[in-house]
Parts: C-alpha cells; structure tokens; sequence
C-alpha cells in the first residue's frame, strides 16, 4: 500500500515542479513568420535543362508549414520515373543575420547546407559544395512571390565563378495550411 501512495506524492512533486519552469518560446521569429505567405500545400511543373541529362519537365508537389521555430519543406518530384523527396528545415540564424536550411533528400547520403536571404519578393539561398547524385555541386536556389497563391522556382548550379540556370517553373498554391 505504501508503493502506490509514494507513487502519487513524487507525480505530483514532478507535476509542481514541471508547472513553474520556463516553458520554452516556440514562437517563430519574425523572419520566419513573414514567409507565412508560402505555408500551404503548392504543385506545378519544373523544367529541366541540366548538361548532360535530356530536357524534361517534371511534376512537382511542396508542403510548406511552420513547425516551432522553423519553416518546414516537403517536396516530392517525379524525375524519368524516379520519385525524388525531400525535407527541409529553414531557420533564421540571428547571429549570422542571414536563414540557414537543411535539406534531407533520398538521392544523397548527406544533408545539403544551404544559406541565403529574402529581399523583397525574392527568397534566394545558396549551397555549401554538397555530393549529390554523385558529383559536388553548390547550388542557387531562388523563389519569388509572385502573389499568395503563385510562386517561381529557379535552381542555378555553379561551375567556377559562373551560374548556370538548370531548372525553372511556377507553382500554385493548393490549399492554406495551418500553423503547427
């Protein structure tokens, strides 16, 4: 009987306690909130004109949400029958004044590191060299705001000290998302 009665008294010790700590402020900060305008679900089409490969189009579908203090993406791509994924966590690093992303893809075994800014309707970020289907490569990756609910991808790789667009296209927004 003395088990269940020690059992109460230390969960409710724990419970007064754990009710008078700080609770963590999981608001986003500012510079993540005024990319509120990109939280929904997008689809569209992507052209692709990489040396090397063939021309093509593909179909691409974007989940942007803000969980805590991120923005987070979800993009699926379906490449020559290759679905291609990948999930992205972007946060606003107040030290460096600039966001920084992480990118997760199933087509490398590394994340991409990946920095940039917004500056107007542009949100523009840059990769550290990353080994991504194989080769190093640092790519420019920018959206711009085209209105709430349409936006432009371009995707520019980096040979040297020169960028080469390698894909281009318009998404449209499919439905709001709430806010986690």
């Amino acid at each position: 009987m003395k088990a269940p009665r020690l059992l109460a008294i230390c969960s409710f010790v724990l419970l007064a306690v754990s009710a008078t700590a700080q609770m963590p402020d999981l608001t986003p900060p500012k510079q993540i909130s005024d990319l509120a305008w990109s939280v929904g679900e997008w689809s569209g089409s992507v052209h692709w004109t990489m040396e090397g490969t063939p021309e093509m189009d593909s179909n691409v579908g974007l989940k942007i949400s803000i969980e805590g203090q991120f923005l987070k993406e979800e993009s699926t791509q379906d490449m020559m029958g290759m679905a291609m994924t990948e999930t992205a966590y972007m946060g606003w690093n107040d030290k460096e004044s600039r966001y920084d992303c992480w990118s997760f893809t199933n087509f490398a075994p590394t994340p991409r590191l990946e920095h940039g800014k917004v500056d107007g309707k542009n949100w523009t970020m840059e990769s550290e060299p990353w080994v991504g289907m194989g080769q190093a490569t640092t790519g420019r990756s920018t959206i711009t705001m085209v209105s709430d609910s349409e936006m432009k991808m371009t995707l520019e790789f980096k040979t040297g000290d020169t960028w080469t667009k390698v894909a281009e296209g318009t998404l449209k927004k499919k439905t709001a998302s709430a806010t986690k």
